[in-house]
């Protein structure tokens, strides 16, 4: 095992991060919800009770919702327009993502810096499940939603057709 990695395992807000991470990335979302610990350090509580609020929005893919937490902001303001990309735009869109994924993380209060790695993989999650929502799974995405507006899912043209890309693509 890894050096320290026995005081991981005992600290409560280690063990709390491990258990939102499993349940973002769990194919069977029948599982509850992990519960804060009353022993996380203080100053990492507000960041924590965000995370457990943005858990069930990011799951299901509601990307508009997580993007309107205060906490992810930044995310927001780096996404919207971004549906109206060209071609010199995406290699720009990643470096000013990047760069947004960095400065999150280095605004962590010190005993909160778990924290926010799980917040850039909500972000990552919810994008994610929208664009397959959008692109292949279904059901469409209302040309009026928010996210798809603001972001390079689908465009609202392609979120007005009935049929998934991915239905398509299976005929």
């Amino acid at each position: 095992p890894a050096e320290g990695a026995d005081a991981c395992a005992d600290d409560p807000l280690q063990i709390f991060l491990r258990q939102v991470e499993v349940a973002l990335l769990s194919t069977e979302f029948s599982n509850s919800l992990p519960s804060l610990p009353h022993d996380v350090p203080a100053g990492c509580v507000a960041e924590c009770e965000t995370l457990l609020r943005l858990l069930d929005s990011a799951r299901s893919g509601d990307l508009a919702s997580v993007l309107e937490s205060p906490w992810l902001s930044s995310f927001k303001s780096k996404l919207s327009g971004a549906s109206q990309m060209n071609d010199g735009t995406l290699p720009r869109l990643q470096t000013e993502l990047i760069e947004t994924c960095k400065s999150f993380s280095q605004a962590a209060p010190a005993s909160a810096a778990g924290t926010r790695g799980l917040g850039i993989l909500i972000v990552a999650i919810a994008s994610l499940q929208m664009y397959l929502r959008a692109n292949f799974t279904g059901p469409p995405v209302e040309a009026g939603d928010e996210a798809v507006l603001s972001c390079p899912f689908g465009s609202p043209d392609a979120a007005a057709d009935a049929t998934p890309l991915g239905v398509a693509f299976q005929e």
